[in-house]
């Protein structure tokens, strides 16, 4: 596993009530928005993507990432019709919020706008276990099990704040604030730094959608 040293941060953050609430709206208009395009996506629009509107940018294995293009460069290519829908959805969704909720929510949707976005299509090869296991790395203890057993070459980690604790009633709910290093290729060292990023991570999980499973029957 990698070997991590303390939290360059020093010790963990004391957020404030107001601060930690507003993190959790920020946390829960995220998951509720890209649900419903993940939804559009397989339903609506039968799993295919726009490419004058998304650009592939890499893949591995199974999985392709893409980059969305910036408006103002899908309008110089005349692919703005659906775009401008998509857009607008967004708009009506933190409009909506705004009028309907407390200062928190209205900082939350206000968040979304204009923000840099990238997908992720394909399959992964595993069981529902190792999913599920994935999720689970609310300590520190468990983003370096997870990261040795997925291979995502992150060289540091450390969890900055726990705004909701998972519990074994309830163990895929969890809000954290985290920190992590990514290390690059042994030939990049050299030249290029490693990157280290800050972010809000909880589990998308809604009731109702969470991954889709292909059982393949085994034969005798």
């Amino acid at each position: 596993m990698p070997s991590w040293g303390p939290s360059p941060f020093g010790p963990p953050l004391q957020l404030s009530v107001e601060d930690a609430n507003r993190l959790g709206e920020i946390a829960r208009v995220f998951v509720e928005d890209h649900m419903k395009s993940y939804e559009k996506y397989l339903h609506d629009d039968q799993r295919r993507l726009d490419e004058r509107r998304w650009k592939f940018t890499k893949q591995h294995d199974g999985v392709r990432v893409y980059a969305e293009q910036p408006l103002k460069e899908r309008r110089k290519s005349g692919a703005t019709t659906q775009d401008e829908l998509e857009r607008e959805y967004r708009h009506q969704l933190q409009r909506n919020l705004i009028r309907s909720s407390s200062k928190a929510t209205a900082a939350a949707a206000a968040s979304l706008a204009d923000l840099p976005v990238c997908l992720a299509v394909g399959t992964i090869a595993g069981t529902l276990d190792d999913a599920m296991y994935g999720m689970v790395n609310s300590t520190v203890e468990g983003m370096r099990i997870k990261s040795s057993y997925v291979g995502d070459n992150m060289a540091d980690g450390a969890v900055l704040a726990t705004i909701v604790e998972p519990t074994a009633g309830d163990p895929f709910h969890s809000l954290t604030v985290k920190w992590m290093e990514n290390a690059q290729l042994q030939v990049l060292r050299p030249v290029v730094k490693n990157r280290d990023f800050v972010y809000l991570e909880t589990p998308p999980l809604d009731g109702r959608v969470f991954c889709n499973v292909n059982v393949k029957k085994k034969t005798q």
